[in-house]
């Protein structure tokens, strides 16, 4: 690799590593529990069996989905409110400032400039209420901004020491309590200003603005094939340079997640999940159980090409440690040991595989083959075949089945030309013996 290319990825390095990005990326990776949990919950609501439904009220009588739907609302559809918490707080550990007062101070903020109201259906406006619809999908855009400039402007005024300093006399834990009082006071202070802007420009509030302006875009552009597209094309190429996939996947899973939640209100509402009422094309789904299936890459063809066709002991070796990783989603041993970072001859497939992958389960979404997503997900290490028909039932299982084929196929060739290499080194390597 020339000096013009290192330069290059150090550049991508460093913007990645900005404090502000690796408080996006830790601070998405702290919501994988609430998904999680809450995903099995609405899973045990919606089971794809015939008779569930029926044989659950039959159980516990027709109210059964009501505890199941309270744990969907504290959980999967309040992201957004967790959302900002943890991106603060993963911001003040990067500036060494005490975190749970930044992650407070900015899940105030968030409180102050979504809608302070609900509807109760008929046009009557319930005021002091917090609208769940805000807490979630709906204030996923306006979480990131508002964890982004509070966490910022929090630390900044810590950092530059502007706090309220008490006698030694006052114990620890009271003079604590102070510290936090003029740098929370200016983010919530801030936090009104722009409320009051909001309302007085737009007349809504500033979470609805956010909305409108940036999110709903930004949701009908991940929404689509294009912007799944997009995003699988920049996530394997910065991880083809070393960068992991996530950071990239962090700047486009919020939006991904809101799809999921969106098209679950559908779901909620006894409505088809479809694009007509709707429902987006392209959810969460789409990444962890098609794009990045058994790791960036789909590089699952690559590991079962080396441990059934390859002749060279390396590869065959290589194969037996990386499977075991494979299954469970995990690809660094074929990444770094095989390897296809940084190797020129296994970017087009390491490219090509994710998104024939992709294009699988859009034309079999199309037809009418495999249903839209809901917001049932699945831990990301749970294995391809598996994931897919807790998901999406046998459908989504075989299209997961004809997505291995695929990557399978189009590694191999790539795969025999350095097998062959190998094995012709280690037959020469023998003869010299």
């Amino acid at each position: 690799m020339n000096d013009r290319t290192m330069t290059w990825v150090e550049k991508v390095n460093g913007f990645f590593s900005l404090p502000m990005m690796t408080a996006l990326k830790n601070g998405m990776v702290r919501l994988m529990p609430f998904t999680i949990v809450g995903s099995t919950f609405i899973l045990l609501g919606n089971f794809p069996i015939a008779g569930w439904s029926d044989m659950m009220a039959g159980w516990f009588g027709p109210d059964w989905k009501v505890p199941i739907s309270q744990v969907q609302y504290a959980t999967s559809d309040m992201l957004g409110l967790l959302m900002v918490g943890f991106i603060a707080y993963e911001y003040a550990k990067v500036k060494e400032v005490e975190p749970m007062a930044c992650a407070s101070i900015a899940l105030s903020c968030f409180l102050i400039l979504i809608p302070g109201f609900v509807s109760n259906g008929d046009g009557v406006m319930i005021q002091d209420a917090i609208p769940k619809s805000w807490i979630g999908g709906n204030g996923t855009c306006t979480a990131i901004v508002v964890a982004i400039v509070m966490s910022w402007l929090y630390c900044k005024i810590m950092k530059k020491n502007i706090v309220i300093h008490l006698p030694e006399s006052v114990p620890a834990n009271v003079a604590g309590s102070f510290v936090a009082l003029i740098p929370g006071g200016a983010c919530i202070i801030l936090a009104f200003g722009i409320c009051v802007g909001a309302r007085t420009l737009a007349d809504v509030s500033f979470a609805e603005l956010i909305y409108e302006i940036i999110q709903t875009p930004l949701q009908a552009a991940t929404g689509s094939l294009g912007g799944i597209i997009v995003m699988s094309l920049l996530m394997n190429f910065v991880w083809f340079f070393g960068i992991h996939s996530s950071v990239i996947g962090s700047m486009f899973n919020p939006f991904l997640n809101a799809n999921s939640v969106a098209n679950q209100a559908i779901a909620d509402a006894g409505l088809a999940v479809t694009v007509a009422n709707g429902a987006y094309l392209v959810t969460s789904q789409y990444n962890r159980q098609f794009m990045q299936m058994t790791g960036s890459g789909v590089t699952v063809g690559l590991v079962l090409a080396m441990v059934f066709a390859a002749r060279s002991a390396r590869y065959k070796s290589l194969g037996k440690i990386a499977l075991p990783a494979t299954v469970f989603n995990i690809n660094e041993p074929v990444m770094f040991g095989f390897p296809v970072a940084y190797n020129p001859g296994m970017l087009i497939p390491f490219v090509l595989t994710p998104l024939c992958s992709i294009m699988t389960c859009y034309l079999a979404q199309k037809i009418g083959f495999l249903p839209l997503f809901t917001n049932v997900s699945v831990p990301w290490t749970t294995p391809a075949v598996v994931s897919g028909f807790i998901i999406g039932g046998w459908r989504m299982a075989l299209l997961q089945i004809v997505v291995i084929v695929e990557s399978f196929l189009i590694y191999f060739p790539f795969f025999k030309k350095y097998d062959r290499e190998a094995y012709l080194a280690e037959q020469n390597g023998e003869s010299e013996a």
